[in-house]
This record gives C-alpha cells, structure tokens and sequence, in this order.
C-alpha cells in the first residue's frame, strides 16, 4: 500500500489544510513527514498513538474502514448535524496531562499555603508598624506641645 496515501488519507480526515499542520499534530518535523511520504514509510507506532480512532488494520494494509467501528459511528452523527470536532487528544497526552496535573496539585497546594502564611506575616508586620508609628506621631505631638 502506498504510505503517501495513507497520509494523505489521514490529513484529510483531520481537516489539516497544509503538511506542517499535520506535522505539528503527529509532533514531527515537515520535513520527516515528506521522507515518509518519499521513502513510502512511517512510523505506525506514532501514528496510532496521535490518531486513536484510525484502524490499526487500514494503516497497515489500507484495506477496510479507515476509522474504527465506533469512531464511524461517531462522525456519521456529528456530519448529519453540520457540527465540527477538534481532533481528539491521545490516549499518551492525556495520561501525560494526568500525571503532570497529578505533580502539580501538591505543588500548588504547597505554594497557596505558604503565600497564605506570608500574608499573615505580613498582616502582624503592618500592624506592629501602624503600632510604632502611632505611638510616635503621639510622642512627637507630646514634645509639640511642650516645646509650643
């Protein structure tokens, strides 16, 4: 079966108008995406893991349905309603966003707790200061009034 087709296939049924869109998708270089196309090659695994609704058996033989029986189904319905979707995230990224959120929360949690601790220092600080800074200003209204 002829790769270039396959990709050719793949970027019309994402709606990508040019190659580097396509490239930007599969996270590869413009470039790599025309050797694939030149060398009649491409890389299965990354293919499958950005396009989770093609059918693993059409990208390697191109015989059959392009999409998975699901994913068929699926756009059949958003096409009768005229509704556009976006590419689906993978099943890689979203694990990816998973654990990086999963990392984060305690982070964050840490960071919320201590910017509320330095508020509160903040808060006695200002107080001391009006504190001083009155008993000042009346001790310097005292000696006002004593020298005036």
């Amino acid at each position: 079966m002829d790769k270039s087709l396959i990709l050719k296939e793949i970027k019309k049924h994402y709606k990508f108008r040019t190659d580097s869109e396509f490239a930007d998708f599969l996270g590869i270089k413009q470039n790599t995406l025309s050797n694939w196309s030149t060398r009649n090659s491409l890389d299965y695994e990354r293919i499958i893991s950005k396009c989770e609704e093609i059918d693993a058996n059409w990208l390697l033989t191109g015989k059959g349905s392009m999409l998975k029986q699901e994913e068929r189904a699926a756009n059949l319905v958003c096409e009768e309603k005229n509704d556009y979707q976006l590419p689906k995230k993978s099943a890689i990224e979203e694990a990816i966003l998973e654990l990086v959120f999963e990392k984060l929360n305690p982070i964050l949690e840490q960071t919320d707790k201590k910017i509320a601790a330095i508020r509160a220092d903040l808060g006695r600080h200002n107080d001391f200061i009006m504190r001083t800074v009155q008993k000042e200003a009346a001790k310097a209204a005292e000696e006002k009034k004593k020298l005036g």
